[in-house]
């Protein structure tokens, strides 16, 4: 087999880098676009992004979960002929898929824009159905890759997609509004289509724009597939001759495809139920929000302090969707660094499965837990201080980052960040604990929970975004009380499905607790700062103490172990130093 197979923390530390270094550029690429786009274009997009990311989760999120499970298990059996055969066979069912998923968009575009309430969205979602079919396309690789425990290709490929999506998205976008801009103060029209007033004209060109920011989207898809398929054709996938011949008489190809659809559809599901939270997002906040102004705007308005006043926002019955559309996507802002967590703990999830699936098909049960306590461990690790430390600087970060174009905007989605920052740490949880559940045979649980979650959720902002006097600013409260409970059943259901008994205080209390004062720490240090530097200098240096003292009381409460650390490159030497330092126990 190939030298590139990984063990879980191999994996997960390869995976993460490349996340972060996706995150770093996502924020750095976040910034320029919102200054582009300004607040109505980020309404537009995220709107768009929500039909999009649930039918990508129909064609796309299970099935690689569904190939890399089956390739894994394949392996541990000797069965090298079957581990060829379930990449072709998913790579046509793929193609399929794709371009059936591409179509759906497309055709679903007008209906779904005009259900949210929020029409001017409809190019946004046009740009992006294409990116569908390639990303049907990328995934077999991923998931093929995954599942010989190779995270390498699929991070280097997440890197080359989100350096394809900055270029692409930022230059359409600019010359489009530019474009668009120029056409109107010379004709007085924006692609032919003539406004009663320059409020209504600029916010159609915002809403072009954004269809090309989104466009990226498709462009980098496409960039990560080319560059997935052009590697795997050069590395191979270690897989050797003799190996092949000793491997026993594959399965038909109908056996392998009945086999990846009976493990990937629930998958599917479960993943679509976790991107249904974004699509119950865009069609209940935007229709709760017109019953909320229609209501009682005067107290809608009196809840943001004035600030849509100073920023033109006058209600007038007629413009409820201009109104409800600039409120979400102000919500929009702090949703770009809600998602930063789970998808930064999202790789321990996919690094841990084909390993616990093999140590569970084995009956190993010491090993299982071992693997499981691990990703909760590591999972907490992260997210714990990340999220305690968004929701303590709410205010610094987002000003840092959004303020400079959109001021007003920013200020709105404060408070609301306040409360995404801790909603987020049970969100990260619930991608690995469900990545978990599958692995031991158990892929109806997340779609139940998810479900359950995603009615909680239509509840919450049902009642409580309809109240004038809460509106946007309770959107993050479905979110928070949806993946509290997920989270928590999850936990419950994998300890009862495995029949181990997990360490949860020590897995996931101590970091939470270690989190909860890395996130007081930073607004002692931060208000310090403050008083003799800017803001940025400031955000920055309060991160960097509060990593320390993170650091330090994960050392005090002995957080992290000494198997965790040595599963890294270079693991025995770093565990060795942590330990003399007493970080580790």
């Amino acid at each position: 087999m190939s030298k590139t197979k990984q063990n879980f923390m191999e994996g997960a530390l390869i995976l993460t880098v490349a996340v972060l270094v996706v995150k770093i550029i996502g924020a750095i690429y976040r910034i320029p676009l919102i200054a582009i786009i300004e607040v109505d274009g980020n309404g537009f997009y995220t709107t768009a992004y929500n039909i999009y990311s649930t039918i990508y989760s129909i064609a796309v999120s299970g099935f690689p979960v569904a190939i890399s499970k089956i390739v894994a298990e394949f392996l541990s059996q000797g069965r090298y002929r079957d581990v060829r055969r379930v990449k072709s066979v998913s790579t046509l069912f793929f193609l399929v898929v794709g371009i059936i998923g591409s179509l759906t968009l497309a055709l679903l575009a007008k209906p779904y824009v005009s259900f949210v309430n929020n029409s001017r969205a409809l190019w946004c979602v046009v740009a992006v159905a294409p990116s569908i079919l390639f990303s049907c396309l990328m995934s077999t690789h991923r998931g093929y890759n995954q599942g010989m425990s190779n995270m390498t290709p699929t991070a280097l490929s997440q890197v080359v997609e989100v350096i394809f999506k900055m270029a692409s998205g930022l230059v359409l976008s600019y010359f489009i509004k530019a474009y668009a801009m120029n056409e109107y103060e010379a004709l007085g029209t924006v692609f032919g289509e003539s406004f009663a007033n320059d409020t209504e004209a600029h916010i159609v060109i915002l809403s072009y724009s954004a269809a090309g920011a989104i466009f990226g989207v498709t462009v980098s898809v496409l960039a990560g597939y080319v560059f997935l398929a052009i590697r795997g054709r050069i590395k191979g996938d270690g897989i050797t001759s003799q190996q092949l011949v000793d491997s026993p008489e594959p399965y038909s190809d109908r056996i392998i495809l009945r086999r990846i659809l009976s493990i990937g559809i629930p998958i599917a599901l479960s993943s679509v139920s976790v991107s249904l939270t974004g699509l119950i997002d865009g069609a209940s906040v935007l229709n709760r929000l017109a019953h909320a102004l229609n209501t009682d705007s005067a107290a809608l308005y009196a809840s943001h302090g004035g600030l849509l006043e100073q920023a033109g926002r006058l209600f007038t019955g007629s413009n409820q969707e201009e109104i409800a559309n600039y409120l979400y996507g102000a919500y929009g802002l702090g949703i770009t660094l809600f998602n930063l967590i789970p998808t930064l703990t999202g790789s321990f999830g996919m690094s841990s499965l084909p390993h616990i699936t093999s140590s569970w098909q084995q009956q190993d049960l010491s090993a299982t837990k071992k693997n499981i306590e691990s990703v909760l461990r590591l999972t907490m690790f992260f997210a714990a201080p990340a999220g305690f430390g968004i929701s303590a600087l709410a205010g610094p970060i987002s000003r840092m980052l959004f303020a400079g174009k959109n001021p007003v905007g920013t200020e709105i989605q404060i408070p609301m960040l306040a409360i995404l920052g801790v909603a987020a740490i049970f969100v990260a949880i619930v991608g690995p604990v469900s990545s978990m559940l599958q692995a031991v045979g158990r892929i109806d649980v997340p779609v139940k929970l998810m479900i359950f979650g995603g009615i909680v959720k239509i509840v919450a902002n049902y009642i409580l975004i309809g109240i004038p006097s809460l509106n946007i600013k309770a959107a993050p409260a479905g979110n928070l009380l949806c993946y509290l409970m997920i989270s928590v059943l999850s936990i419950a259901m994998l300890s009862r499905t495995t029949g181990i008994n997990f360490d949860i205080f020590g897995t996931m209390v101590k970091p939470l607790i270690a989190g909860i004062g890395c996130g007081g720490f930073a607004v002692i240090i931060y208000n310090v700062f403050h008083r003799y530097l800017g803001n940025s200098v400031s955000v920055f240096a309060s991160v960097a103490a509060a990593a320390v003292v993170y650091v330090i009381l994960c050392g005090i409460l002995k957080t992290v172990s000494r198997e965790d650390v040595e599963g890294l490159p270079s693991g025995t030497k770093i565990a060795a130093i942590l330990e003399k330092l007493r970080i580790i126990r």
